[in-house]
């Protein structure tokens, strides 16, 4: 869960750094960067949702609230 609130605040700074700079260049690899990290974070909720259905698929607590 921390690696999720981490990704969700690296895209929030990273949009307001890319707001901020003037170069296209600059800017169209932060979005570049943006959309890796976006697509991390996509990965790992995607993770943890399917491991807490396997968990009460197989009758353990998972301790994740979905």
């Amino acid at each position: 869960m921390a690696a999720i609130k981490y990704g969700q605040t690296m895209l929030q700074e990273g949009e307001a750094a890319r707001l901020s700079l003037r170069s296209e260049g600059q800017q169209q690899q932060i979005a570049r960067d943006l959309l890796q990290v976006g697509l991390r974070l996509l990965q790992l909720q995607l993770h943890e949702y399917l491991m807490h259905r396997a968990s009460r698929a197989i009758g353990t607590k998972s301790d994740e609230r979905f």
